[in-house]
């Protein structure tokens, strides 16, 4: 059992941010990509064919979410796990804790544990052992990040996504959260923070979502997602300071 924590894994302090970091949208993505890093050096280890890797969000801030405001992504990462498959199956913490406990093959801490079921919908028997490349996030590699943060950029070979320039720069994040204390987790005002995102990611002429549609989106996600796809770019492609 190894825990690991990412130094830049909470965002903020756009004004003193490291290396061009200093946008939501660029800290997610270096975020994302060392994660990735991460995926790929255990992969093409000798250890990838034993390990079982949970990514799970420290909580769900309570932010805008066309379904309920608990929910979460979480990600379970093995030659075991079902790949680029959405499991839908509801699952919380407490079933990520007993996957866990299960896997390592020790005691229940209590009875919430001993009594959640294991997320056996994200598995399969006949593992795929092929290793993992980290893709580079395409706005990495443009300014305002630090040409020389990451070789990749300049590599041919290495898998790029598009890199969509973010609506809002530095300046605009720094004064919009001038107010926030960033230097320990969740010391902040969550509903607040959440409207800065909103404005700051998706502008001021998109309404902040106030109801919940319960919508299921599980049902044509190929057009959905291209529909996000090209709204983003259709953003990406203004200005706004």
């Amino acid at each position: 059992m190894t825990l690991v924590r990412l130094h830049h894994d909470h965002f903020g302090n756009f004004n003193q941010a490291v290396a061009g970091l200093n946008t939501p949208a660029l800290q997610m993505a270096d975020n994302d990509y060392a994660v990735g890093l991460l995926v790929e050096k255990i992969s093409k280890s000798p250890y990838w064919k034993d390990t079982a890797i949970f990514v799970i969000e420290d909580d769900a801030q309570n932010g805008p979410d066309h379904i309920d405001a608990h929910r979460s992504l979480a990600y379970i990462i093995s030659p075991y796990t079902k790949r680029g498959a959405l499991v839908s199956t509801n699952y919380n913490t407490v079933n990520f804790l007993r996957t866990m406990e299960d896997l390592l093959g020790i005691g229940y801490l209590g009875i919430t544990d001993a009594n959640a079921q294991p997320m056996s919908d994200a598995f399969i028997r006949n593992p795929d052992f092929t290793p993992y490349t980290a893709i580079v996030p395409g706005n990495l590699c443009a300014p305002p990040v630090d040409p020389n943060l990451l070789p990749a950029c300049n590599d041919p070979n290495a898998v790029k996504t598009a890199g969509f320039p973010s609506l809002r720069d530095k300046q605009w994040w720094a004064q919009a959260t001038k107010d926030f204390y960033f230097e320990v987790e969740d010391k902040l005002d969550s509903e607040a923070f959440n409207h800065i995102l909103w404005a700051g990611i998706k502008g001021d002429n998109v309404p902040y979502p106030t109801e919940r549609t319960h919508q299921d989106l599980r049902q044509n996600r190929a057009q959905l997602l291209e529909k996000w796809h090209l709204s983003d770019a259709r953003l990406a492609a203004k200005t706004i300071n």
